[in-house]
């Protein structure tokens, strides 16, 4: 009778324990399911502009820039990163034990089952650190995807006036192409040369060898920027439709509508901002550290001995006792870190506001010389008249070398103070205006 009621008693213990887990498991699958249902990535993105849409130059660009394979790589960056913030907020699983046991004893046969459920809790500020860390690295690559976007329209820009300046020079030498090889016929024609004619043909058939190298060289430059350009748009916009879209454009209508101040906070400052305190983010995480965590709860022991049962209730608790360290090396080398930055970021900022005083100087100086300089048609007119001069003979080979040199020399200074005007634009916009209307763009078409 006694080995029947123990019989009974076990089945039922068993019967209940394996009910109990089938519980568990499946409880365990639904939520493990409903969470990796979180995990996976949404693959229905909104479709990307179409480039060739866009008629204006400043659309243009900011329709290029998003195709940017950098800016994408960052763009998904941000968003692990904001995963980290769900994690940082996740509380630890509970712990299930269960310990079993079996033998004997003064000839009884003796049975124990002791089952424990332990939640761990994270105490001195653990969570509220962890969550602290996060955040500032989720704001930092927000502000580093931000830079990345204005490095990259930057570029966009930059190339187009480049694009613009290369055909420039382009149509400009295939003109003189032309005015020499009419006179090359001119002179050859002539059933014979004094001296000085001699001379000039010379100079002229170097001018036409020395002006054809130049226009392959340019052209091979413009052909690299247009095939980058291409790529870039993922061949929405062929090659002819970028070279008419940006030839057609206005030069840029210049500004002088920055003004500078000691309070201004420029996007590299709140970067060195944001690390910094990403620094002090990981070095109060270390202090939370040297709290131990406190495992606690409920525990349940069942016991057979013979024909006698017992079951006790009670509570398990423990922690981790910081006998032989508190974690001082590790609050030690993160406040060693945040300490060294802080410093490096005070000598930054006062050398960014310096730099960025000159940059504004040295923009007002070149905008005034800049619109000081002679318009590109008065110089074309102008070119024009000596062209017609030397076909018909009125002015020597000579005049019109230097006056073609020194043509050349001026267009392409001008072009090259237009891109330092252009660049230094850009980088004060970004600085000081980075929410106003891009003015100059609004007129280039």
């Amino acid at each position: 009778m006694k080995n029947f009621t123990f019989s009974q008693i076990q089945k039922k213990f068993e019967s209940i324990c394996i009910l109990y887990c089938v519980k568990v498991l499946f409880l365990f699958l639904s939520v493990s399911s409903w969470s990796l249902s979180k995990e996976n990535p949404n693959s229905s993105s909104e479709a990307e502009p179409k480039c060739i849409e866009f008629k204006q130059i400043s659309q243009l660009a900011f329709c290029l820039s998003a195709k940017d394979p950098g800016l994408k790589e960052i763009g998904y960056e941000l968003e692990a990163a904001k995963f980290k913030l769900d994690i940082a907020t996740q509380w630890p699983n509970p712990e299930i034990n269960w310990q079993f046991g079996h033998g004997f004893f003064l000839g009884d046969e003796i049975w124990q089952n002791q089952v424990s459920l332990m939640q761990t809790f994270l105490i001195g500020g653990k969570n509220s650190a962890k969550h602290a860390v996060a955040l500032a690295e989720n704001e930092n690559l927000e502000l580093q995807k931000e830079l990345k976007k204005m490095a990259v329209l930057n570029q966009t820009l930059k190339s187009f006036i480049r694009l613009k300046a290369l055909s420039l020079e382009i149509n400009y030498t295939a003109e003189s192409i032309q005015t020499i090889t009419q006179a090359l016929k001119i002179y050859k024609s002539k059933p014979r040369l004094d001296p000085e004619q001699i001379t000039a043909l010379y100079l002229l058939e170097m001018s036409f060898h020395q002006n054809e190298s130049q226009v392959a060289i340019l052209n091979f430059e413009k052909k690299d920027l247009l095939a980058k350009l291409k790529a870039l748009s993922k061949k929405e916009l062929s090659e002819p439709q970028f070279e008419k879209l940006i030839l057609s454009a206005k030069d840029p209508q210049f500004k002088n509508q920055f003004k500078t101040s000691p309070n201004v906070i420029t996007l590299q400052k709140k970067i060195r901002q944001k690390e910094l305190e990403y620094r002090k983010a990981l070095y109060d995480f270390e202090i939370a550290n040297s709290w131990p965590d406190i495992k606690i709860g409920p525990m349940i022991n069942h016991q057979w001995q013979g024909s006698l049962e017992q079951v006790t209730y009670g509570f398990n608790f423990s922690f981790t006792f910081p006998l032989y360290n508190m974690n001082g090396a590790a609050r030690a080398n993160r406040r060693a870190l945040y300490e060294s930055y802080k410093n490096t970021k005070e000598v930054l900022d006062t050398q960014n506001e310096i730099e960025l005083e000159t940059r504004l100087y040295r923009y007002q100086d070149i905008l005034d010389k800049y619109q000081r300089l002679p318009s590109l048609s008065t110089v074309e007119s102008k070119v024009k008249n000596i062209n017609s001069l030397l076909k018909r003979g009125l002015i020597s080979v000579p005049s019109y070398m230097e006056v073609r040199r020194q043509t050349i020399d001026y267009i392409k200074s001008r072009q090259e103070m237009q891109q330092q005007l252009f660049d230094l634009y850009l980088s004060l916009k970004n600085d000081l205006a980075p929410d106003e209307k891009f003015e100059i763009w609004e007129n280039i078409l």
